[in-house]
């Protein structure tokens, strides 16, 4: 692993472009594949192709990558004609006035829950809930210095999200910043920034808009210890009437007693309560932890997510001081978990679409810990949404059940590699979600077993069974499916 980690550091220092083609087909047969209800379901296979490509970037003016997927999907059961899905995950970063002017650029194409109370499981009979959804940021940056060596950022950015589900809106973001900062003696430092940020959702009749001005003060204890506090206002038209501007103040502290662990705090008094984010991080040679509890709001770019680290990001904690570079090291993480049978993008993750701002509380706890073989991992992640003070309005969401929604998830993974090119692999996950006050509940369990192996340098395939089980508020599902795949690499 190291030396394939040395002959990546040497290739992103030189600054180069790279793009791998790819071909995944993949057989999937379910009991379920023809309907909703277990009385009326009948078994089929559906049948997918997946050409697809990653373009990376290392260059100094343009750094980032590009993962996209094109799936065609033919199912065998009932009449559904033929489907065209998108996949994508992208970051870019455009320089365009050398270590001034940058632009950023960011996209996302994913299917995902509709709302948290129907079927969460993503299987063939749960289709029904999820959607297509796209998130797209675009964002112009500016920086500069000016005397006595204080640095200003002006930024702007607009977020969309769009979605194929008819039953909720597609919203657009942006948000306008203006940040001056100054180094000070031993180690100190201060900030004043600027900030409004608008969200709209489109045919909800909902326009969130919040102002804010925070001027924050750093200082070092020593070599461990940083904290900072920070005083300011905000104005927002989500408070109730009459509030007008409120102050906002509050503390941070940071621990980093050595290059392997690291824990922040911030707490933060705010017109809508108390916000906090807390986070602790830990590797090991052979393992990684981590933890995270934050309480914020969120204006909406139209999705409530709580998503814990998934395998791909513990992987990348634990690889970190092997290679400091992110784009080579994600292509180390990516090449680790082909070897070791895993998939990385598999995250405990209750995300659904929402049509309003919301206050959130998620909470995270992630453990990782390789063996020459084994591969062992832990995911938990537990979230409340709740709406604002005095929002009543029925817009068509998840929130409308009483304002607010509670989810947990599990998720275990485990693998063997049985010799240096098949892996055994196993996993067991557990979501649910609820509307307290209303009683609404969904739950899902599921139950893996996958063998996989490589045919040659650059093709791979496997094969794996799940199960699952879903209940509703109005249904209940048992699924069993058998799934084949071939990859190939060009």
């Amino acid at each position: 692993m190291q030396a394939q980690t040395a002959q990546t550091a040497q290739a992103g220092a030189s600054g180069r472009s790279r793009i791998e083609y790819r071909l995944d087909s993949r057989v999937r047969w379910s009991d379920q594949l023809g309907g909703g209800a277990v009385s009326s379901a009948s078994g089929g296979a559906q049948v997918e192709l997946s050409p697809g490509f990653l373009w990376s970037s290392t260059r100094p003016g343009l750094r980032g990558s590009v993962d996209y997927g094109l799936t065609l999907q033919s199912r065998t059961a009932g009449n559904e004609p033929q489907q065209l899905r998108h996949a994508l995950n992208s970051a870019l970063q455009l320089e365009l006035v050398d270590q001034h002017a940058y632009l950023d650029l960011a996209g996302t194409v994913s299917r995902q829950p509709v709302s948290a109370l129907g079927t969460l499981s993503g299987s063939a009979v749960s289709d029904v809930n999820h959607a297509q959804t796209s998130s797209w940021r675009l964002s112009p940056v500016v920086r500069g210095l000016l005397p006595h060596r204080i640095s200003l950022e002006a930024r702007h950015a607009w977020n969309l999200q769009q979605s194929d589900a008819g039953n909720r809106p597609d919203s657009l973001g942006q948000t306008s910043s203006l940040a001056l900062s100054q180094p000070l003696a031993s180690g100190a430092s201060w900030s004043l920034t600027g900030a409004e940020q608008v969200s709209s959702y489109q045919g909800a009749a909902i326009k969130a808009r919040l102002t804010s001005l925070q001027g924050q003060m750093n200082w070092p204890w020593g070599a461990q210890w940083a904290g900072n506090l920070r005083v300011g206002s905000e104005t927002s038209n989500q408070q109730r009437a009459g509030q007008g501007a409120q102050a906002t103040y509050g503390a941070g502290l940071v621990w980093r007693p050595s290059e392997r662990t690291r824990f922040s705090g911030n707490v933060v008094e705010r017109f809508f309560g108390r916000s906090h984010d807390i986070a602790f991080s830990h590797r090991m040679a052979r393992s990684a932890f981590t933890l995270t509890d934050v309480r914020d709001l969120s204006l909406g770019t139209g999705t409530e997510t709580a998503v814990l680290g998934t395998l791909r990001e513990l992987f990348d904690l634990q690889l970190t001081p092997l290679e400091a570079d992110p784009i080579a090291r994600a292509r180390l993480v990516d090449a680790e978990l082909r070897r070791r049978g895993l998939s990385g993008s598999t995250p405990v993750a209750v995300s659904y679409l929402t049509s309003r701002p919301t206050l959130r509380r998620s909470q995270t706890a992630s453990f990782l810990w390789t063996t020459t073989r084994q591969t062992y991992a832990v995911n938990w992640t537990q979230s409340d949404t709740r709406t604002l003070s005095g929002d009543a309005r029925q817009v068509g969401d998840d929130l409308d059940q009483g304002g607010e929604i509670q989810t947990t998830g599990w998720q275990l993974t485990f693998s063997h590699r049985l010799t240096p090119v098949a892996t055994l692999s196993a996993g067991w996950s557990a979501q649910s979600s609820e509307a307290p006050r209303t009683g609404v509940r969904s739950a899902t369990h599921t139950g893996q077993l996958g063998l996989s192996t490589r045919f040659g340098l650059r093709t791979s395939g496997g094969l794996q069974w799940r199960q699952s089980r879903s209940q509703t508020l109005n249904s209940a599902t048992h699924e069993n499916e058998l799934i084949g795949n071939l990859l190939h690499q060009f």
